[in-house]
């Protein structure tokens, strides 16, 4: 298993929930739980992740086909970012903004899925929290999104009311329809002097976009990565052992105990004897009478004679 993070702690294994968890002396910080189901399911992470920029814990949750962190970034409790620091402020985040584990600054086309997910009509109401608005969300899994008004500075016009802005990695600066509103159309030449954002507005159900100064607007951020799916090593731990011999070796990591007995092939008797029934495990190894295989038992005897130890998985994830 792969962790994190070096740290100075303890480990602690509930053998009752199936899972491991990693405790960091003087950190509120602890890292994913990974809790495997079956063998042949992939194990999909949905822990929490650590920022150890000022040991911030978020939490998250997959909306759309994204994970979204559940709260805005906050770095050394930095809660508002210009929109080149925005590239950096998510958990891990590298110079580029993808960090070792994924998270980054949302795209345009990130919010347009979570949006299209949520119903774009209703998601400036569905994605906020349950308190903070005057209209709050009251969606039992959208609401935990928590979208809470926050500053925002540089925007022109300045808002008024209740509002949420949040930069996006996009650039350039859209067109203006001849009622003075923003489109989805880019500048031609484009300005790259300008951010895009995401925002919402206390009166307004929908969620829209803007552009603004890159270097003088001070925005909220919100981080998404593609969901982490963690599956076992096929090759490890499940044995299938005839007659209390060498397991063997070819045997699927993933297969069943019906996949172990249906490599021993019973062969009935000829005659009445009791002696002549025999049982060929894996087409090399026979087994007869003197071995207990019994006579006119269906094949039971011989079935019993594998013995399938159940796959435990090794989980790793990136």
């Amino acid at each position: 298993m792969h962790w994190l993070y070096s740290f100075w702690g303890s480990i602690e294994f509930s053998p009752n929930e199936n899972k491991i968890n990693l405790w960091v002396t003087g950190s509120t910080c602890k890292p994913r739980t990974l809790a495997p189901t079956t063998p042949t399911e992939a194990y999909t992470v949905t822990e929490k992740v650590c920022d150890s920029r000022g040991n911030i814990l978020y939490d998250y949750l997959k909306i759309g086909d994204k994970d979204w962190i559940l709260e805005n970034a906050k770095p050394n409790n930095v809660t508002t970012f210009n929109w080149v620091n925005a590239q950096t402020a998510c958990p891990d985040s590298s110079a580029d903004g993808t960090g070792t584990r994924g998270w980054r600054l949302a795209t345009e086309n990130d919010w347009n899925n979570l949006l299209t997910a949520v119903g774009k009509g209703s998601a400036g109401t569905l994605l906020r929290a349950t308190s903070g608005w005057t209209t709050n969300s009251t969606h039992a899994t959208y609401s935990k999104f928590a979208a809470i008004p926050a500053i925002a500075t540089g925007i022109s016009p300045a808002p008024t009311g209740n509002y949420a802005y949040w930069w996006t990695s996009g650039e350039g600066g859209y067109k203006v329809d001849g009622q003075g509103q923003m489109t989805s159309d880019p500048l031609d030449p484009l300005n790259y002097n300008l951010g895009h954002y995401e925002y919402m507005l206390e009166q307004s159900a929908a969620v829209n976009v803007g552009t603004s100064a890159k270097l003088t607007t001070m925005l909220s951020v919100r981080c998404v990565r593609d969901p982490l799916v963690c599956t076992p090593a096929i090759e490890q731990n499940a044995t299938c052992t005839f007659n209390n011999g060498t397991p063997l070796i070819s045997f699927a990591a993933q297969g069943t105990q019906d996949d172990c007995k249906d490599l021993a092939i019973y062969t009935p008797e000829t005659d009445t004897d009791g002696g002549d029934q025999t049982c060929v495990f894996n087409s090399t190894t026979t087994l007869s009478a003197s071995d207990g295989i019994a006579a006119n038992d269906g094949g039971t005897s011989c079935k019993n004679k594998a013995v399938w130890t159940a796959y435990q998985p090794e989980v790793t994830c990136p």
